[in-house]
């Protein structure tokens, strides 16, 4: 996926590295759909402007290498489009749920599905980090120990995940899978 905006910057700060590139013909081209879809959706702010950047793009790469005997476009199905996306979904939730807080809105319901989603999405990460370091995934000098220790805590400190998501059920549904609703507990002592 690489840094966003860093090829803008190191081009601009770097201008003379760079040479205009006329039409170069060649036989054949390979294009790498997911790099295009990543450059194409951060500046797009609607579908129907992204389809329109992302078919300017094609056009910009096909005119400038001018393939003379075929095209590959290396596509991975609808997934690279839907990871994208949900990105940048996840990115406006958390803009909306850090507004909620500051504005003293937020319930706790919200609260307790984004510790869910946050503390497990942590686990994974640490716990991936841990397998791709193999042995050394477990030994102090690396520190992905310590990480890993230190995300459990995170994890239990701020609820488990099952008990966060029966928060979250609770204020999607109404119904309490842990404790009766309060109307309910005060009809009953009534009775």
């Amino acid at each position: 996926m690489g840094i966003p905006g860093f090829s803008l910057w190191f081009s601009e700060k770097n201008k003379h590295a760079f040479v205009p590139l006329n039409t170069v013909a060649v036989d054949h081209i390979y294009i790498d759909l997911n790099s295009v879809l990543h450059t194409v959706l951060r500046r797009a702010s609607s579908y129907d402007q992204f389809h329109a950047l992302l078919h300017k793009r094609l056009d910009e790469i096909l005119r400038t290498l001018a393939p003379r005997r075929s095209v590959m476009i290396a596509v991975d199905g609808p997934a690279p489009l839907a990871k994208l996306i949900t990105q940048r979904e996840r990115r406006k939730v958390g803009w909306r749920i850090t507004r909620l807080s500051e504005e003293g809105r937020l319930s706790h319901e919200q609260a307790s599905l984004a510790k869910a989603w946050n503390t497990l999405r942590g686990r994974e990460c640490v716990a991936l980090a841990r397998e791709l370091l193999g042995g050394n995934g477990v030994q102090a000098d690396f520190l992905v120990a310590k990480h890993f220790c230190d995300m459990e805590a995170i994890y239990t400190y701020e609820g488990t995940y099952d008990v966060n998501m029966l928060v979250a059920g609770r204020g999607a549904t109404g119904i309490a899978a842990f404790k009766a609703p309060k109307a309910r507990a005060a009809a009953g002592a009534r009775a």
